[in-house]
C-alpha cells in the first residue's frame, strides 16, 4: 500500500475534526442505548428531596459526557458545560425540553458519593447485555461459541501517606535508608473482550486486612469475590476465561466446572509443578506436537492428569526471543 493511503494519525485527527460528534453520539445512544435516559433516572436517589435541584439523569450523563471529552477537573466541568452551545447539545442528548443551567462539578461529585454503586453496576450490565442480545460482537467468540473473559486486578490511586483504612501497602527497599511505603488502592475487573475493546462487566476492590499487600492472595481473593458476582449476572453467557498465572490453581479449576466456564491460564515458572513437569518430560520424549507457522513454534501435549482434571498445555516459541509463552489450554472430557 502506497504512504498516501495509510491512516495515519494526522488523517484521523482530521476525520475527526470533520465529524460532527453530537450527531454520531446522538446515533450511538438512540441505536444501542435508547432507554439509558430513563435508567439515568430511575437511579435510587440518596438525597433528600427537599434539596434536589436536578434530577439523578442530568447529573450522571454529564458525568458520562465529561468522561466521553475527557474533562476532569470539578471547575473544567462546570465551565464547558455551561455555555448556551453546550446546553442546548445537552437538551437533545437528556430529551428535555429546556435546561438553564448544569450542575457545578462538587454537586455531581457530592452525589456520586452518596449513590450506591450497585445502581451504576445495573445501567452497566443492562447495556453489556443489550449489546450482546444485538448479537454485536459474534465475530469475536472464541471457537465461535465462547466470550473471551479477562480477570485482572489495576492499580487506580497511589499515595506517599495513608489515605484511608482500605489502603493497601507496598514496601519498598525494606531495612535499608531508601525504604519507602507506598499506599494505594486496587481493583479487579472482570472485562469482555472483544476485537481492540474491553468493555467491564464486574468489578470488586481490593482489600487488604491483614497487612501488606501480596498480588497472588490479594487477587484471588478478590476472584472468589466477582465470579460469582459475573455467574449471577451472566447465568447462561458462554465464557472462556483469560487470566494470569496466579489462577493456575485447583480452586480456579474447580470454579471454571461449577460455573460452565472454559478457561485459559498463562503459564509461569512454579504455576502447578507437577503439570510443567510432565509437560517437559513428555516433550523430552517425543509426546508433544510441534507446529511450525509464522516463523514460531508450538508444541501442546493434551489430557495432562492434575487432580481428576485434564489440562492441555501450549507452548509458543519465537526464535527471536529468550523466552517461550505458555498457557493451560482449555479442559477436556467434561
Amino acid at each position: 500500500m502506497k504512504r498516501e493511503n495509510w491512516n495515519t494519525r494526522e488523517k484521523r485527527r482530521e476525520a475527526e475534526r470533520n465529524t460532527n460528534q453530537l450527531a454520531e453520539l446522538l446515533k450511538i445512544l438512540n441505536h444501542f442505548f435508547p432507554d439509558l435516559r430513563i435508567q439515568l433516572l430511575n437511579v435510587k436517589d440518596p438525597r433528600k428531596k427537599n434539596y434536589a435541584t436536578y434530577e439523578t439523569d442530568v447529573i450522571l450523563l454529564e458525568r458520562i459526557l465529561a468522561y466521553i471529552f475527557g474533562v476532569s477537573s470539578m471547575n473544567e466541568i462546570t465551565e464547558r458545560f455551561n455555555t448556551e452551545e453546550a446546553l442546548a447539545n445537552f437538551v437533545l442528548l437528556a430529551q428535555r425540553h429546556k435546561i438553564s443551567s448544569l450542575p457545578h462539578g462538587d454537586t455531581v461529585n457530592d452525589f456520586l458519593e452518596k449513590l450506591e454503586p450497585e445502581e451504576i453496576e445495573k445501567i452497566r450490565n443492562n447495556m453489556v447485555k443489550r449489546l450482546l442480545k444485538m448479537k454485536c460482537f459474534d465475530e469475536y467468540k472464541y471457537l465461535n461459541k465462547y466470550w473471551k473473559v479477562i480477570f485482572d486486578g489495576s492499580g487506580i490511586y497511589k499515595f506517599d501517606k495513608k489515605h484511608c483504612e482500605h489502603c493497601l501497602t507496598k514496601t519498598y527497599n525494606k531495612g535499608t535508608e531508601e525504604e519507602k511505603t507506598v499506599y494505594f488502592h486496587y481493583v479487579l475487573e472482570c472485562k469482555l473482550v472483544v476485537g481492540e475493546l474491553a468493555i467491564s462487566m464486574g468489578t470488586e476492590f481490593i482489600e487488604n486486612p491483614e497487612g501488606e499487600f501480596e498480588k497472588q492472595d490479594c487477587e484471588l481473593k478478590a476472584f472468589y469475590r466477582l465470579e460469582k458476582k459475573v455467574k449471577e449476572k451472566y447465568p447462561r453467557l458462554p465464557i472462556c476465561i483469560i487470566v494470569d498465572s496466579e489462577y493456575a490453581c485447583q480452586q480456579v479449576l474447580e470454579i471454571c466446572k461449577k460455573n460452565k466456564w472454559e478457561h485459559i491460564i498463562r503459564f509461569k515458572e512454579g504455576s502447578i509443578p507437577t503439570v510443567a513437569k510432565e509437560f517437559e518430560e513428555l516433550k523430552e520424549y517425543g509426546g508433544d506436537i510441534t507446529i511450525e507457522k509464522d516463523g514460531r513454534i508450538y508444541r501442546y501435549v493434551n489430557d495432562i492428569e492434575y487432580k481428576g482434571y485434564k489440562v492441555n498445555v501450549i507452548e509458543m516459541e519465537e526464535p527471536e526471543k529468550k523466552y517461550p509463552f505458555r498457557i493451560y489450554g482449555v479442559e477436556k472430557n467434561r
